[in-house]
């Protein structure tokens, strides 16, 4: 049986990336077009925690002009998804985008779950260049930033804002921080790393509402 010659890889973070090239590296020879919602074309994500709150620097793409057209691959950001016709094969994008396909990669990632308390809808999640902006916009030196998770990107998050002069707070509802990333012995060293710059860390603390103080 002929290889699929016409594939789509729904999204344009560092997984869909590492299909397209998985792809071509096993051989594939036919037509790939990437698709994402997002407006610009793959980045790093990393460096939304880091380097884009402290500086405002963009963060680098994962495929610039020489890797895509070695890859040969169709990115097509802007392109949220409305509809997937398994009979047509073929997927429907905004914008009345149509692309043709014999398989279909879904490589779209996790979105941050909505904080279900009341006025958890005023809270800023993490996930996008714009999340990133608008995150940056809103700390001032001497402000306070109440940071949910202490987690990996949530402590990158803290130690950020602190940078910027900002008193942060840092709330896990989990009895230690770090929970899931990193072995507990190595804990009490990053806590108290973290402390030391003046970061604020309650732990086995939930959040029961939200109220806006302005």
């Amino acid at each position: 049986m002929a290889s699929p010659s016409r594939i789509v890889v729904i999204g344009t973070g560092a997984a869909g990336i590492a299909a397209v090239k998985a792809l071509r590296g096993r051989g594939h020879d036919g037509t790939i077009a990437l698709i994402g919602a997002e407006s610009c074309l793959p980045y790093e994500r990393p460096p939304l925690s880091k380097s884009m709150i402290t500086a405002g620097r963009d963060p680098p793409p994962l495929l610039h002009a020489g890797a895509r057209a070695h890859l040969s691959v169709d990115a097509r950001p802007g392109t949220a998804v409305t509809a997937i016709d398994r009979d047509g094969r073929r997927v429907v994008g905004s914008g009345d985008a149509e692309l043709p396909t014999d398989r279909l990669l879904i490589r779209n990632g996790a979105v941050p779950r909505p904080l279900p308390v009341q006025g958890g809808e005023t809270c800023l999640m993490l996930r996008l260049r714009e999340d990133a902006e608008a995150i940056r916009t809103r700390i001032r030196p001497g402000g306070r930033v109440a940071v949910i998770g202490g987690g990996l990107i949530g402590l990158e998050l803290a130690a950020s804002a602190r940078h910027l002069g900002a008193r942060v707070t840092v709330i896990e509802a989990a009895p230690r921080i770090l929970g899931r990333a990193v072995p507990a012995p190595l804990v009490p060293a990053i806590e108290r790393r973290h402390r030391e710059h003046g970061v604020e860390i309650l732990t086995g603390a939930r959040i029961e509402q939200i109220e806006d103080g302005r």
